[in-house]
């Protein structure tokens, strides 16, 4: 093995460290000074030489100083050498012991691999052993095993063989219960059809019967008021009375009703139900009841639907009249009772329940079926007492009101008078800058409750 870094170094010190600190050392004291002689001698070499020294020094007089300087700053170069070569050799030791001190280390380290080597190879020729046993018992399990696949080979045979006669018995059994389902369900669905429309003309049977007997009933009563009593008064004042409380209600309207513009444009939303079941022609006409100052008329007549208006204020008559539209002044019970059945296409009523008692409420009802043709309409707008602003307030600035109508009550009246496929449509909400920021749940319910639809609209069909 070869020697150490640290031997080495220290044997470099021992030979030549010596040799260069004395060397340094004699450079520390004072130099002899250039020119100076030197002790006389005894000898006469030593006179001859201190004689030539004399003579080089007369000769070289001018060049002592700068010598003796050259000298002294020599020497100074030499000690800073020394420190600093002391000052390394020092920190090369300190390095070359921090070197043997990891030699040492790696020594260590090396001889506890060693042993370890020596364990693992001592456990690799174990398991060298062990493999070879296990190989042997694999031949051995191989050797059953392939025994093993050839008679579950012989067995995977016979297996498929059944397999294969089930999947066909399996198959024919499929086909027959698809078709016997088939057949089943077609047969279903052909009774399910027939029950269904046979449902379907029953319903219709009954709203017809129901109809048809709500008419009988209609001119049965009618026949009997007339031979009973006259018609009732329309006005019990004065007929001047009359004429100004009917100018007072048509003011009362202007303030509260709505500006005619506004009154069509809401209307108008009427017109698709109408176009799209023929309604508006001469064999079917509509009848406005209560028409008030004819915003549905005019919408009528100026999509050219045929259309007549009935109202007991002879001042909005009038007023409809100077605008060319068709309108009678009557009672509107009185004028329904007076036509002949099926002669009408629909049957309007803009803000006119709310006005009536409950049984004329209900005679109306009994009328318009009469008057309605199959296939006819019946349209009844009126106030939402479900908007608390509405039931609470508005309602009630009109006097002439009675009560409010609920649209559930509304719709049960219609229904059981013989109409089919009524329906309940919510109309005119507050606008959105009146409603609440729905963070909460009940913020939602209060904008229905309160900004929600200020009128709705019930719309049934005479079957």
């Amino acid at each position: 093995m070869n020697e150490s870094p640290e031997i080495s170094m220290s044997c470099f010190d021992k030979r030549f460290l010596p040799h260069i600190e004395q060397f340094l050392g004699g450079r520390s004291h004072p130099a002899p000074q250039v020119g100076h002689l030197p002790p006389k001698p005894s000898t006469l070499r030593g006179q001859m030489g201190a004689l030539l020294v004399r003579l080089v020094k007369r000769a070289l007089f001018w060049y002592t100083d700068q010598i003796n300087r050259a000298l002294f700053s020599c020497t100074n170069e030499m000690k800073e050498i020394h420190t600093q070569t002391g000052e390394l050799f020092r920190h090369v030791a300190q390095e070359l012991s921090n070197l043997e001190q990891d030699r040492a280390e790696s020594q260590r380290r090396e001889a506890q691999i060693r042993e370890k080597l020596n364990r693992a190879t001592g456990d690799l020729h174990a398991l060298a052993q062990d493999h070879a046993a296990a190989q042997q018992r694999e031949t051995q399990m191989r050797e059953e095993l392939n025994r093993a696949i050839t008679r579950l080979r012989v067995t995977e045979q016979e297996l498929d063989e059944q397999v294969r006669s089930m999947n066909q018995a399996t198959e024919a059994l499929r086909v027959a219960v698809e078709a016997e389902k088939t057949a089943l369900r077609e047969q279903f669905e052909s009774e399910i059809q027939s029950i269904r429309e046979s449902v379907k003309k029953t319903d219709l049977l009954t709203r017809q019967t129901r109809a048809m007997l709500q008419a009988q009933e209609s001119r049965v009563s009618l026949l009997m008021r007339r031979q009973t009593v006259g018609p009732a008064p329309v006005c019990d004042a004065s007929e001047n009375a009359c004429a100004e409380l009917d100018t007072l209600y048509v003011a009362f309207e202007d303030a509260f009703r709505g500006a005619r513009n506004e009154i069509k444009e809401r209307v108008a939303e009427y017109l698709p139900l109408l176009t799209r079941k023929g309604i508006g022609t001469p064999l079917m006409p509509v009848l406005d009841l209560g028409c008030g100052r004819g915003e549905w008329l005019e919408v009528l007549a100026e999509n050219g639907l045929t259309a007549l208006g009935v109202d007991s204020n002879e001042s909005c008559a009038r007023e409809c009249h100077e605008r060319g539209l068709n309108v009678r002044t009557a009672n509107a019970l009185t004028f329904l009772q007076e036509l002949p059945e099926q002669s009408q296409g629909a049957v309007t009523a803009f803000h006119v329940i709310e006005h009536l008692p409950f049984q004329t409420l209900l005679d109306l009802l009994d009328e318009a079926v009469r008057v309605l043709k199959p296939g006819g309409v019946l349209i009844l707008e009126t106030p939402n007492p479900a908007n608390l602003i509405v039931g609470s307030h508005t309602f009630y600035l009109d006097p002439t009101h009675v009560r409010p109508v609920p649209a559930e009550l509304l719709r049960f009246f219609v229904e059981s008078r013989g109409f089919c496929g009524v329906e309940i449509r919510p109309l005119h909400p507050f606008p959105e800058s009146y409603r609440l920021d729905e963070n909460t749940k009940s913020a939602a319910v209060l904008n229905d409750l309160v900004y929600g639809a200020r009128d709705y609209a019930v719309v049934g069909e005479r079957p």
